[in-house]
């Protein structure tokens, strides 16, 4: 059974990643005449700068529950400045500490955390530096991330927020007009090696309403010379050479000849969608398979 994942899908944003500390070259002319040189050079490298705390969005029709539970999108420490000489803090400049990143939660139903549930999303202190010997210096601490809950009442009991992190921010979970999903199945070996395909027949169940519709596509993949009992992937193919281009269910044949074959599910399910209204489905997909004669 194939059921649709309602929701949209909208771009989320990790942290950036703190800056890098500057390099310094110390050299010492302490010659005295022609040919001597320098006496002293050292090179002391910057910190690397933290990386940003990356993204999550979930996007759900049911409910979310984190109970108890820990999401954290955290920034990265910025790096310590190095002196190779002494293996210790340099008087390079350190790096700067990543910034938070992004957690988003959606839900047509509830979110709802328990009483031990924690969310982070912050932005990490920066590098150590040896100051000419005189003071430790730091990096830039990267800036805190964004927090954010949508679901059908708009006021979801909200989790504990780490500090500096106040609170985050909650609203009605408002999805896109068109709710479309796609569901894509694994490789089916048909265990010929030219076979040929036909009379394509789906159970599909539809609720009725307006504006739903749910399409099947179908994709051919001819056996990896390679790594035998295994497809060719479509993804390294660009040429087509191999594998098809997703064709209608009802051109099924046009995949005769590719020993291995699957399947492609588009659901787009009416904005008129309520929580408690019944998904559209598929239950089986048929097709017959034969070898081809020469």
């Amino acid at each position: 059974i194939i059921p649709p994942i309602v929701g949209s899908v909208i771009t989320g944003f990790g942290g950036s990643g703190g800056g890098g500390g500057g390099g310094e070259d110390d050299s010492d002319g302490g010659g005295t005449g022609a040919g001597d040189g320098l006496v002293g050079f050292t090179d002391e490298g910057g910190g690397g700068g933290g990386g940003g705390g990356g993204a999550l969005q979930i996007v759900a029709y049911g409910n979310i529950s984190l109970s108890p539970g820990e999401i954290t999108a955290n920034g990265g420490q910025g790096g310590n400045s190095f002196n190779a000489a002494t293996s210790s803090l340099g008087q390079g400049a350190p790096g700067g500490g990543g910034s938070g990143g992004s957690v988003w939660l959606r839900s047509f139903g509830e979110i709802t955390f328990g009483a031990n549930s924690r969310i982070e999303a912050i932005g990490s202190r920066g590098g150590a530096g040896d100051g000419n010997g005189n003071e430790i210096q730091s990096g830039g601490t990267g800036a805190d991330g964004f927090i954010r809950f949508e679901d059908s009442k708009g006021v979801p009991s909200l989790p504990t927020l780490a500090d500096p992190i106040d609170s985050g921010t909650s609203g009605t979970f408002e999805p896109d007009i068109t709710l479309q999903s796609v569901a894509v199945s694994r490789f089916y070996n048909s265990n010929i090696a030219t076979p040929n395909y036909g009379d394509p027949e789906a159970d599909i169940f539809l609720p009725g309403k307006i504006d739903e519709t749910l399409v099947i596509l179908v994709q051919g993949a001819r056996e990896d010379v390679t790594n035998p009992g295994h497809p060719v992937d479509p993804d390294t193919d660009l040429e087509r050479i191999f594998t098809t281009d997703w064709v209608p269910f009802a051109e099924v044949d046009r995949l005769d000849n590719f020993q291995f074959l699957r399947f492609q599910v588009v659901f787009a399910v009416s904005p008129l969608q309520t929580f408690d209204d019944p998904l559209p489905r598929i239950d089986e997909i048929r097709i017959k398979r034969s070898s081809i004669p020469d």
